[in-house]
C-alpha cells in the first residue's frame, strides 16, 4: 500500500521564510486545506482535510550549504528532529505534522516490490540510450543502437549496464514468482536465458 498521506515540503516554504524575515510576518494559502502563518521563529499551520481540523506551530531551522542560500528544515515536534518534510498523521489521538519516521511512513522504495523497482530502472536506463516512449510502453525494442556522437567504449558501458539490470530483474522476478507454486506448473519457471 503507498502512503499519499498530505505533506508539507521546507523547501517550498524558504522563499516565504525569508520574506518574513525581512517584514513581520506573512500569511499564505497554500491551498484550500492548508493555511500559514509565518513570522520570524516558526511557522502556525491551519490544515482541514480529509482527518479533521487542526491548528499547530512548527519550529524550523536554517542549515548552511555549500550553495549561496542556507536551506530551511523543519523540526518534528514529535522527536525533535530536522527533516525536509512534514506528514498529516493521527499521533497519540491528535492531528499532526509530523517526521516520516515518527508517521511509520517507509520510504517509497520499501512500498514497492524489489522487483517493480529493478524494472523501472531497466526502464530508465532504455530512456538513457535513446529508445523510443511509444516503443517502452509497447514493451517493442531490442538493443537500441549507438546514439550518433556517442564513443564507442561508452556505449559499450552504458549496454553492459542495461544487461546487468535486466538481469537483475529477472532474478527479482523469478524469486517472487517462486512464491507462487502455480507459477512452476505453468511453465513460468525457470526463466531461460
Amino acid at each position: 500500500m503507498i502512503d499519499k498521506s498530505p505533506r508539507m515540503d521546507s523547501f517550498e516554504y524558504a522563499k516565504k521564510i525569508r520574506t518574513a524575515h525581512e517584514s513581520a510576518e506573512v500569511t499564505v494559502e497554500v491551498d484550500t486545506v492548508l493555511s500559514v502563518r509565518i513570522t520570524r521563529e516558526r511557522m502556525e499551520f491551519t490544515y482541514t482535510g480529509s482527518l479533521g481540523s487542526v491548528t499547530f506551530t512548527a519550529n524550523f531551522c536554517f542549515v548552511k550549504s555549500g550553495f549561496a542560500e542556507p536551506k530551511m528544515y523543519f523540526t518534528c515536534p514529535a522527536c525533535k528532529m530536522r527533516c525536509r518534510f512534514l506528514y498529516c498523521k493521527r499521533y497519540r489521538g491528535q492531528i499532526v505534522f509530523i517526521c516520516r519516521t515518527c508517521a511509520g511512513i517507509p520510504y517509497l522504495s520499501e512500498q514497492y516490490p524489489s522487483w517493480y523497482l529493478a524494472g523501472k530502472r531497466v526502464i530508465e536506463q532504455l530512456r538513457i540510450m535513446g529508445v523510443h516512449e511509444t516503443d517502452l510502453e509497447r514493451g517493442a525494442y531490442r538493443t537500441p543502437p549507438r546514439q550518433p556522437r556517442q564513443h564507442e567504449k561508452t556505449y559499450e558501458r552504458e549496454l553492459e549496464k542495461l544487461r546487468n539490470l535486466q538481469l537483475a530483474y529477472r532474478r527479482k522476478f523469478d524469486k517472487a514468482l517462486l512464491a507462487f507454486p502455480e507459477a512452476e506448473e505453468a511453465g513460468l519457471l525457470p526463466y531461460d536465458d
